[in-house]
Order: structure tokens, then sequence, then C-alpha cells
């Protein structure tokens, strides 16, 4: 027992770089009930995808500073119509996050820019954001060896996408739940 606390304690030492990132995949169903007598409308199907690789370094026992870049792009198709929005966006995420055992706490931000296609019929239309955001987040690392953990986490982040053409601020904040796997690497 003994052996194992050591060795895994090890991981989150001074020196040790932290190599991973997380992805999701998600492909949803979202209904949206207009009554018009006795009918019900279906408003269409959201398909997104994200990448988030992501490199550290612990400058101190327990305590990792780092970034990452968050890839993400999503889909949303109307039904019957053929309308549909592309969105892509591109996001630099610096982190810190500071180890209790294999529990941790992180706290980061992005900036980037996000780009929106909005296809109706035969007319598209763009608009371009700029984006900033902040998140905290608790997790854990659940290591499988010596070097290599899965870590779920769950937090709380807020983003704000800006018009680039206008004053307008769209915020969207609230709960996220995530899986990452990770590699420790010590010097």
């Amino acid at each position: 027992m003994t052996a194992v606390a050591t060795t895994s304690w090890a991981q989150f030492s001074k020196g040790t770089f932290l190599i991973g990132g997380t992805s999701n995949f998600s492909i949803g169903f979202d209904t949206e009930k207009s009554k018009s007598g006795n009918s019900t409308t279906t408003d269409g199907k959201t398909t997104s995808f994200s990448l988030e690789p992501a490199a550290g370094y612990f400058f101190m026992d327990n305590l990792a500073v780092g970034a990452g870049i968050n890839l993400s792009t999503s889909t949303f198709k109307a039904d019957g119509s053929g309308n549909k929005s592309i969105s892509s966006s591109t996001l630099f995420t610096p982190f810190v996050r500071y180890y209790f055992d294999k529990f941790y706490a992180q706290g980061g931000f992005q900036v980037g820019s996000q780009k929106t296609e909005f296809k109706v019929n035969s007319t598209t239309t763009t608009f371009k954001d700029g984006v900033t955001g902040w998140s905290l987040a608790g997790g854990y690392a659940l290591l499988l060896n010596e070097s290599v953990a899965l870590e779920p986490q769950i937090g709380y982040r807020s983003v704000t996408f800006k018009d680039k053409d206008s004053d307008n601020r769209d915020i969207t904040s609230g709960l996220f739940i995530r899986m990452g796997v990770f590699v420790y690497l010590a010097r």
C-alpha cells in the first residue's frame, strides 16, 4: 500500500510534465413544442464535437500551470426544411491546477474566436464573434498506471460571445462534466 501511495504522489512533483486533453462528442434531438391546434413540431438535430489537447508543467509540488487549444464544431439541422447552422471555434485555454493527493481544483480562462454560418434556403449569413470566458472545476486523477490517468471533471463556466460587427453580446454559463486522459512525465 505504501508503494502505491508513494508512486501516485510522485506523479505531481516539481518538474513533471502534464500532457493530454479532453474530448466531447454528442448528438442531441432538440424538441421545441409549438402549439397550433393539436400539432407539435420538432425543431431539429444538433451534432457537436470538441477536442482540447493540453500541456502543463509542475512548477512546484502539486501545482501545474499550462494551456490548451479548444477546437470545436457544432451543426444544427432543422427538420424538413434543409436549413442549418454551422459553428466552429478556436480558443486558447490557459489553466492553473492544484492537487490535493489525487483530487484537484482547476481555474482557467478562454480567449479566441467563433464563426457561425446560417443557411436558410439558398441564403448564407455569416457571423464572427470574439470569445472570452472563465471556468472553475474540480476533478480526480484516476491513475491507470504510474504515468497515465483518466480524469473526470465537474465545474462551472461562463463564456461571452461578442459580435465583431456590433455591440451584441451573448453570455452562456452553467455546469459541465467532462472526461480527460492525461500522461504525467517526470524529468
